[in-house]
């Protein structure tokens, strides 16, 4: 394994996304997360690859079901410009819902536990 050629696939890495490192770089300066801000940052990161598993499971799940393809495909059976785009936005609408589900339940958790925590005080 070459050194020179970990630290140009690195650097590669920083200028091709150089603003977002910025953001990041300020909001941990700025922030400067303490132990529960780090649990915080590990659940949404959890909570992220939860929801891009569970798409790639339901677009599969999706894709399966004969009206899908037939939706899809068209009548010819071969996928066009056109079909090729709706499948993307299949794909993407299923991210959307996965994503806004499991932001309700991440909601619903934070409320009844603030609720719990209102009674018990």
């Amino acid at each position: 394994m070459n050194i020179t050629n970990e630290v140009k696939n690195i650097w590669g890495f920083i200028t091709k996304n150089f603003v977002a490192v910025i953001i990041f770089t300020i909001m941990l300066i700025w922030l400067y997360p303490n132990k529960t801000d780090w649990q915080i940052i590990k659940f949404v990161t959890l909570m992220l690859a939860l929801a891009v598993i569970s798409t790639q499971w339901g677009s599969m799940l999706m894709t399966h079901f004969r009206h899908t393809k037939d939706l899809m495909k068209g009548t010819d059976g071969e996928m066009d410009k056109e079909e090729r785009i709706a499948a993307l936005k299949l794909q993407g609408d299923i991210f959307k819902g996965v994503c806004l589900l499991i932001g309700l339940v991440i909601l619903g958790i934070y409320q009844s536990q603030n609720i719990i925590a209102g009674l018990s005080n």
